[in-house]
């Protein structure tokens, strides 16, 4: 059974592109993408919201 490995993909499309392309050169195996998405810049409460 050949190991699965994963990468981790978020906002930067550049920087992840370079990464994913890598690893898509080198690593001739099972390849999972993990979607890491970006923290929320605002937390909604109920009398508003507070700026992170």
């Amino acid at each position: 059974m050949e190991e699965m490995i994963y990468i981790a993909v978020g906002k930067d499309y550049n920087s992840d592109k370079r990464n994913l392309l890598f690893v898509l050169q080198r690593f001739p195996g099972p390849i999972g993408i993990l979607h890491v998405p970006s923290p929320s810049k605002l937390i909604p409460i109920r009398q508003g919201a507070i700026r992170n």
